[in-house]
């Protein structure tokens, strides 16, 4: 298998933060109740929940990258 394209890699890591069909609002909710009074400092579960937001993404990272 040869080298990965920068744009592959791109692809891969913003696949694996793929959330479909998952409810935003109760990771959100859980993540709260983790972290308690420190939530305030974390305003993102790190996933990525709409389809559209994957292609904003996936397009502005691999005009980024050239």
């Amino acid at each position: 298998m040869g080298k990965k394209t920068i744009q592959t890699q791109i692809f891969y890591r913003l696949s694996s933060l793929k959330a479909f069909g998952q409810s935003k609002h109760q990771d959100k909710k859980e993540l709260r109740k983790q972290l308690g009074a420190d939530y305030r400092f974390y305003s993102t579960t790190g996933k990525i929940y709409s389809d559209r937001t994957f292609k904003s993404y996936l397009k502005r990272c691999n005009v980024f990258a050239g």
